[in-house]
């Protein structure tokens, strides 16, 4: 549920500062995807730098391969069907209460995530300088 509210912000986001009316759907499913590539990410770092530091730059090279393969996946999803049509339907549905919910839960996990993926990236440029 989560990740559609993002979807729907983004969408609404894209028509609001854009004006655009023909691809929102496109700049909402790339956002989505970003976050779900980055939500991936940070937790691979964290397992990487907590059980397997010494092979920390080899596993790092495969998430260009994964974010673009996640991009290309959720635009086919969102566009079949028009699926970003009941996406937004649902959005939509939702009572007030559970909006403000979806909208406090989405600003600290957009938080947590720039900061984990930032943080972790930290660490590992600090294990690099340590090992060279």
């Amino acid at each position: 549920m989560l990740y559609r509210y993002i979807f729907c912000k983004a969408y609404y986001f894209c028509i609001w500062a854009f004006k655009e009316r023909e691809f929102p759907w496109a700049w909402a499913a790339m956002t989505t995807s970003m976050i779900i590539v980055g939500t991936v990410i940070t937790l691979l770092e964290l397992l990487e730098v907590l059980m397997l530091p010494e092979r920390i730059n080899i596993y790092g090279e495969y998430h260009k391969y994964f974010s673009l393969g996640m991009a290309i996946l959720s635009l086919f999803y969102v566009k079949h069907n028009n699926r970003y049509l009941k996406i937004l339907k649902g959005c939509k549905k939702l009572s007030e209460r559970r909006r403000k919910f979806l909208r406090f839960v989405c600003v600290a996990y957009l938080l947590i995530l720039v900061v984990g993926f930032f943080w972790f990236g930290g660490i590992i440029r600090d294990f690099n300088i340590k090992h060279k």
